[in-house]
């Protein structure tokens, strides 16, 4: 099989953490090494899969964060449609003015027009 494209497939944690963590903590040093550990250990055999060891942290206190939860499920989510979008959480959008992940709207949009 000769593979033509590439993707990345991104994961994360969410970690409560102390005030006084800034990232370059040895708890929160372990919690990455031990994702990464994870991940390499997941896809040993598979040699089509190239881990990244790639860390990226986005602080959810941050004013400028755009996070929140989905007001159905109730997942963590990102608007796709406002600046600062965290890519590893759900796409949401307002929907109505209220913030939904896209799985959520599509059941909400196909829920209505079933009631049609």
């Amino acid at each position: 099989m000769t593979l033509e494209n590439k993707a990345v497939i991104s994961t994360a944690v969410v970690v409560d953490v102390d005030a006084s963590e800034t990232g370059n903590s040895s708890r929160m040093d372990s919690i990455a090494r031990r994702l990464r550990d994870a991940v390499e250990s997941a896809f040993s055999r598979d040699a089509s899969v190239d881990p990244t060891e790639c860390l990226a942290w986005d602080w959810l206190n941050d004013s400028d964060t755009n996070f929140g939860r989905c007001a159905d499920c109730n997942r963590l989510v990102s608007n796709y449609e406002q600046p600062h979008q965290i890519r590893t959480l759900i796409d949401a959008r307002i929907v109505d003015g209220t913030l939904l992940c896209d799985e959520c709207a599509y059941s909400r949009r196909e829920g209505a027009s079933a009631d049609a």
